[in-house]
């Protein structure tokens, strides 16, 4: 049976049209659709010759010449008088060639997606190598934003159909019916916004909005190019106002925010929007950017005066509104686009400056020593030091005399050093801020180890019940991180989803506040605040966060407090100073501290036991290396009471790990395939996860050995101590991931945390051994080298700037929560299972290892919990399906299922990698299943 194709109406809107004219009705007539039909609107200038144009290219096209300058919205709207029958629009631009295949493309995916505006791939005119537009998105405020890069080359990375809230003016196929509902295009917008405006109401009215890139588009972008000028304005006096590209852009999309938004949302968020108009005039007036604040101000009061206009408008789109706002923001992209670019521009700015201090030789003529010690101008730090200056915390305003924890008299000035450590400080703090602010409030994807808390009394259940519902179930003892949860979730009242924000997020500050109590007494207030920021600054805790892994964050936040607690506890100097009395001043009391520090991490980061222990042999390494072996003492033997002690804490969970035999060691990590490990750049740059990846970081290495060349005396042995732990750790950090140390295998973001800690002290120390081991030397090598260090930490620091701009440290937006939401639904069979298979790092429960790089768990017929995220060492009585899994792996059997059915399994479900939306990403991070 024939069945007829919908017919296709292409609404070619022309204005005084260029040589590139013929091209597009060229492609209008190789369309290998038939029912379409051709409708040209001519504007401007009726001496254009546009008919006769057309007629030799397409003669059975229709052309209708229009008076004045309507403008492109105005002037396709005249197609909804003139034309009948039609099944779809196809609204073009005069500067478009289509492919072939485009018209029946765009048709096909509408009735596939049942989508009302379908929009192509748009690629650039002289070059189609070069994306243009592939769907765009906007924010809350209208800020349209692309989905590419500037110059993206196209290798198909887009070529997936997929929802979008943007589809860019040009080339839009629009479904009749729904445009007729709509009235077309707004009038009222004479050029550029009117295709966020149609997409935004279209969506309003309970449409949805695709992108199909097999339909490919050369667009020659005419106007925004600066090939023809923008179109001359006309009021309703007639008067003419020509404007700029910027100035009609920012208009626009503050008119679709006003009437599209309902009341509700629109008091919401127009606040936001007038504060991000006002700091960005602010802005644009300090950078003497006199166009972008005059554009801002005019879209302001360009709207106000257009109010009447405004509420017949949203008059017009209520009657027509079928989904709330709520369901509009669903692709919208969250926090403010504008925003996030400009903090993208300062940090590519930062680097560029950067860059250019590097490759310039400094001129600056020293003083004689006797004059004054050794000055240097930080750059990031902007920082003059002398050699009668000291850096020590001071609590009170004025100028205080006193002596250094090296004897020698100082005199301080707390009104400077305090104001730039509090600025310092601050700045950090807000770079975390703006990097989190997506997690903050926003559910976390199910990826890695975030499984969401069970609730607060079933927290409290898995603590002291005497089974577990691991695998098939099992008696083995629950690790004591339940009850430091229920802790949490108890005095948050309650609320464990907040409490896995707080557990997750809090790690990062509360690392930065270990770090500054590590270094409190080994350097200077200004040196300590410069270590902070660095550990702040090093991707391992981001990468970690992003990639899920909760062991990681532990590490990162637990790590300083850990070898404070040992420094002290070991009295190496100038740990050793008298902390007062108690039991907390006296050597069991400070190993019985670190012991119980360590049990409390432990519980969430097994592996730290064994770092513990390997930051202590490091450190008696290093001060064997540089002669101070008599300053250590027993370091390690203090390591071993503090492991000693945390076993008796967690008694019962270390005794049922014992018992698992040769399953024990799986506690601290599952190992990983060699082929999917990090490589050694990856390892020593942390480049462990997703965030912060850039080979910059290498210059935050190359500065922490600093305090080796220049250090002296207590800064040279700690420099020495800290160099063998960044060794030791990245060493163990390779070996584990690569398979090199057998069946123990700890969690890499776990074993990284020693080099993190070790790479920011030492900068910390570089920058205390210039304050005080250059002082009253000349002028040479030595301050050159410490210039230079100080560029390379301004420098390193800019990957992790970067980073921050996603809001959420390019966490994958989404885990296997979202194809695999049909596991909350009530299941109406018995006990079933579900066998979840794929990397480790991959899984988002606790498993068990069948080979490196594959890993196995059972949860139940429901997404899992954190519940499973914390299993036993030994599978107990699932070790039936290790060995189904097994003979499977190997081809020893066709017959999985029923030796799966003795399990309960239902659903096999293979994690084929960190996150369904995870692709691009280097497999030391994506963590895809085995072949």
């Amino acid at each position: 049976m024939d069945v007829q194709a919908p017919a296709v109406v292409a609404v070619v809107v022309t204005t005084d049209p260029g040589p590139w004219f013929e091209e597009t009705l060229a492609s209008l007539a190789a369309q290998d659709y038939q029912e379409l039909s051709v409708l040209v609107l001519a504007t401007g200038a009726e001496e254009a010759d546009v008919p006769e144009r057309v007629g030799r290219i397409l003669p059975e096209a229709f052309v209708r010449q229009l008076e004045g300058r309507p403008g492109f919205a105005a002037a396709a709207n005249e197609a909804l008088g003139m034309v009948e029958g039609a099944a779809f629009f196809l609204l073009c631009h005069d500067d478009c060639a289509l492919d072939p295949n485009v018209v029946h493309t765009l048709v096909e995916e509408s009735f596939r997606s049942n989508a009302g505006i379908v929009s192509p791939k748009f690629v650039n005119w002289d070059d189609p190598s070069i994306l243009l537009h592939v769907g765009m998105s906007c924010d809350k405020t209208g800020a349209v934003v692309d989905r590419i890069q500037d110059g993206e080359v196209d290798h198909g990375q887009h070529d997936a159909v997929r929802d979008v809230f943007v589809a860019p003016g040009g080339c839009t196929l629009v479904r009749a019916d729904l445009w007729r509902e709509l009235g077309g295009y707004d009038a009222g917008i004479v050029a550029m916004g009117e295709d966020l405006d149609l997409s935004w109401r279209s969506q309003v009215a309970g449409s949805r909005l695709v992108v199909a890139p097999e339909a490919r588009v050369r667009h020659r972008e005419v106007v925004a190019g600066g090939v023809k000028p923008m179109a001359v304005l006309i009021d309703e006096e007639g008067r003419k106002h020509p404007s700029s590209m910027q100035a009609l852009q920012r208009r626009h999309e503050l008119r679709a925010v006003l009437k599209c938004y309902t009341w509700f949302h629109l008091l919401r968020v127009l606040p936001q929007a007038a504060l991000l108009a006002i700091g960005e005039v602010v802005v644009a007036l300090l950078a003497r950017d006199r166009a972008r604040a005059r554009a801002v101000v005019s879209a302001w009061r360009w709207n106000f005066a257009h109010r009447g206009d405004l509420r017949a408008l949203r008059r017009d789109l209520k009657a027509h509104r079928l989904f709330p706002d709520a369901e509009v923001r669903r692709l919208q992209l969250r926090g403010s686009a504008r925003l996030s670019q400009y903090l993208t521009r300062l940090s590519h700015q930062g680097l560029d400056a950067a860059n250019a201090v590097v490759s310039t030789r400094t001129g600056q003529t020293p003083r004689h020593p006797k004059e004054r010690g050794p000055a240097l101008l930080t750059g990031s730090v902007g920082l003059a030091f002398s050699e009668d200056q000291d850096f020590d915390d001071l609590d009170d305003l004025g100028h205080r005399s006193g002596r250094d924890r090296f004897g020698r008299r100082v005199r301080t000035s707390p009104l400077t050093t305090g104001r730039q450590r509090v600025v310092a400080v601050t700045v950090a703090a807000l770079v975390i801020a703006i990097g989190s602010r997506e997690l903050f409030f926003g559910s976390l994807p199910l990826i890695g180890q975030l499984a969401p808390l069970p609730s607060w009394a079933a927290t409290w259940h898995h603590l002291v019940a005497g089974w577990q519902p691991a695998g098939v179930g099992t008696t083995a003892p629950a690790t004591p991180a339940f009850g430091l949860a229920g802790v949490l979730g108890t005095a948050l009242f309650g609320a464990m989803g907040t409490a896995q924000h707080v557990l997750l997020l809090g790690c990062i500050p509360l690392g930065a506040l270990g770090m500054s109590m590590f270094m409190r007494p080994l350097v200077s207030a200004r040196a300590r605040v410069i270590a902070v920021i660095c550990y702040l600054g090093l991707p391992l805790p981001y990468g970690a966060l992003a990639a899920g892994r909760l062991d990681g964050v532990i590490a990162y936040a637990a790590l300083p407090f850990l070898l404070t607690h040992l420094a002290r506890a070991a009295r190496i100097s100038p740990f050793d100073a008298p902390a007062g009395t108690g039991w907390r001043a006296s050597r069991r009391g400070r190993i019985a501290l670190l012991g119980l520090l360590l049990a409390a991490s432990a519980s969430f980061a097994p592996a730290l036991a064994p770092v513990l222990l390997g930051c202590a042999l490091a450190w008696e390494a290093g001060s064997l290396v540089v002669g101070a072996g008599r300053q250590v003492g027993s370091v390690f033997s203090v390591a071993l009471a503090g492991t000693a002690v945390a076993l008796v804490l967690c008694a019962p969970w270390a005794v049922g790990t014992a018992l698992a035999g040769h399953h024990a060691v799986d506690l601290f990590g599952l190992p990983m395939s060699p082929a999917a490990a990090p490589t050694w750049g990856e390892v020593l740059r942390f480049a462990v996860g997703p965030a912060a990846r850039s080979p910059i970081v290498w210059l935050l290495i190359a500065a922490a050995a600093l305090p080796l060349l220049l250090g002296t005396g207590v800064r040279l042995a700690w420099a020495a101590r800290l160099w063998l732990m960044a060794l030791l750790s990245w060493g163990g950090a390779f070996a584990a991931s690569h398979g090199l140390m057998g069946s123990f295998t700890p969690s890499e973001t776990v074993v990284l945390a020693p080099a993190a800690l070790a790479v920011a002290a030492a900068i910390g120390l570089g920058i205390s051994a210039f304050e005080n081991d250059l002082a009253g030397q000349a002028f040479g090598w030595r301050q050159v080298a410490s210039g230079v260090a100080i560029v390379a930490v301004a420098v390193g620091l800019v990957p992790t700037l970067a980073a921050a701009v996603s809001g959420r440290w390019n966490m994958p937006s989404s885990g296997v929560e979202q194809p695999l939401a049909f596991l909350n639904r009530p299941q109406t069979t018995g006990v079933s299972r579900v066998l979840w298979l794929g990397d480790p790092r991959a899984l988002p429960v606790g498993g068990w290892a069948v080979q490196p790089g594959l890993a196995y768990s059972l949860t139940g017929a429901e997404l899992p919990d954190a519940s499973s995220m914390w299993t036993p060492a030994g599978p107990g009585p699932a070790a039936s399906v290790d060995t189904a899994v097994r003979l499977a792996t190997s081809g020893g059997t066709v017959h999985l299922g029923q030796l799966l059915s003795a399990a309960g399994v239902r659903y096999i479900v293979v994690v084929g990698g960190l996150s369904p939306s995870g692709g691009g990403l280097p497999p030391s991070v994506a963590a895809p299943a085995p072949a």
